[in-house]
């Protein structure tokens, strides 16, 4: 009797751990995915960055040589 309830506790110990596993796959996998999207949209706004930033010494340039005009024909 006493063996069966030993092996009745290790079964239920093993069912227990066997469900945690898939519980911290499943959180794992979760992660996983969610620092995919976090890198994509890091990804993306360093793209949008650097564009932003070619059209903003693009205008400046334009700017300046607009203000250079102006000086000379005043």
């Amino acid at each position: 009797a006493s063996l069966t309830a030993a092996a009745k506790a290790i079964d239920a110990s093993t069912s227990q751990c066997q469900k945690a596993s898939l519980v911290v796959e499943a959180s794992t996998k979760e992660c996983k995915e969610a620092t995919a999207k976090v890198d994509k949209l890091i990804f993306e706004a360093h793209l949008f960055l650097d564009s932003l930033q070619v059209d903003a010494q693009k205008n400046s340039q334009t700017m300046n040589a607009s203000v250079d005009n102006l000086q000379r024909s005043l």
